[in-house]
């Protein structure tokens, strides 16, 4: 038996040790900007702080972003002939204990989204990444054999993010945050990416 296999999920994973002394200066400066202006939630204990990836500090982290996303659509099928992708959001997340994420996705155009990690500490927040077709989901009744294995009868797949790992997916994929466990802050770049007509081309009539 050979299954032919159509829409599939890719998520795409990249270790980038590289950026992350200047990713977590730059994100601790703007992490102490705005929790001077913003009280932190008591339920959820999370610091997000505007978005930064103008930074000139911290543009080799975002020009090596936006090139990966550019190869990971590009290998995906898509024409960007005649488009450019940039940030509509890139902003650093910082996760005190019992923080978390509940399930969602990014619409308003964004075409990928991403997370560099930071600080992991152990026990804190793992990625959740869910089912996208929702006739699946509703659908499907049978049992997992082993929850701990990734199949086609999977509903959600766990992922245990590390320092300095770059996490791509693309924006219509719903996905979580797990509530961080740890003592520790659990920190990370958050960001999106949207494509748009590139302003040299002629109008499109």
């Amino acid at each position: 038996m050979e299954p032919w296999l159509y829409f599939q999920t890719p998520v795409y994973s990249f270790i980038m040790p590289e950026y992350l002394e200047s990713a977590r200066t730059v994100s601790t400066g703007y992490l102490v900007e705005i929790k001077n202006e913003v009280s932190v939630d008591p339920l959820y204990p999370m610091s997000q702080t505007y978005s930064f990836n103008n930074d000139d500090r911290i543009s080799n982290l975002s020009t090596e972003i936006i090139r990966t996303c550019y190869n990971i659509l590009d290998s995906q099928g898509y024409d960007l002939t005649n488009y450019e992708l940039f940030f509509t959001e890139f902003w650093c997340q910082e996760h005190l204990k019992t923080s978390g994420q509940v399930r969602h996705i990014h619409g308003y155009n964004n075409v990928l989204t991403g997370f560099y990690f930071i600080d992991c500490p152990e026990n804190s927040c793992k990625l959740v990444i869910h089912e996208p077709r929702n006739a699946k989901e509703f659908g499907d009744y049978l049992p997992e054999k082993d929850a701990s294995v990734a199949s086609h009868a999977s509903q959600a797949i766990n992922f245990a993010p590390q320092d300095g790992q770059l996490i791509i997916t693309n924006s219509w994929l719903p996905h979580t945050f797990t509530r961080n466990g740890s003592n520790s802050p659990f920190c990370m770049i958050h960001f999106n990416v949207a494509a748009r007509w590139k302003a040299n081309n002629p109008e499109i009539v």
